[in-house]
């Protein structure tokens, strides 16, 4: 269901321009995160700001503020080559959000 939320973000960005939804860079990183978390997936930094869709910069401010408030964590943050993973938390968080999400299978 992740996969699917952030498929159709990528698809309204072909019919409306991102600048009218103000990006929504931060919740794709989040989503990124936990779809690979459910594949079991690591995901270097790198990767993860490039299939989120936004810049490094603001990537990694968003990682860090993300980190600080406890929903991502960064083993070796700082090493321009980390990696980051949801915390159980936010996985735990964003699992009850699409169970409650309209159109999830109940």
């Amino acid at each position: 269901m992740a996969a699917v939320e952030l498929q159709r973000r990528r698809l309204r960005s072909s019919y409306f321009p991102d600048v009218f939804f103000g990006g929504e860079h931060p919740w794709d990183i989040l989503l990124v995160l936990f779809i690979a978390e459910q594949r079991g997936l690591h995901m270097a930094i790198a990767e993860l700001l490039e299939l989120s869709g936004g810049g490094t910069e603001a990537g990694n401010r968003w990682l860090a503020h993300f980190a600080k408030a406890g929903h991502v964590w960064m083993p070796d943050a700082g090493s321009g080559d980390g990696s980051a993973k949801l915390t159980s938390d936010a996985v735990r968080r964003l699992a009850k959000w699409l169970i409650a999400s309209p159109g999830w299978p109940h």
